[in-house]
């Protein structure tokens, strides 16, 4: 299991990691988008409704991306072995 904290350049740099399969990286940039993109599924005039969305898009996306990345690195850590 992998536990350290890793800086985000480090992070950003897992993108263009081979080890990292292609669904994380586009669930990741996707995120991003999302979170910037004014467009949304609930727009944000609806007081609450409109940033509830956009926090559990952005947080469901991470944990994806988190457990995928952990997942992959670990696999391929534990081929090298």
């Amino acid at each position: 299991m992998i536990t350290e904290r890793i800086p985000w350049w480090k992070a950003l740099a897992l993108v263009f990691d081979k080890k990292v399969g292609y669904p994380a990286k586009i669930v990741a940039i996707l995120a991003i988008i999302y979170a910037v993109v004014p467009t949304d599924l609930l727009p944000d005039i609806f007081p609450i409704l409109g940033w509830v969305d956009d926090v559990l898009v952005v947080i469901g996306s991470v944990l994806y991306v988190v457990r995928t990345v952990r997942d992959a690195l670990a696999r391929s850590s534990s081929a090298q072995r």
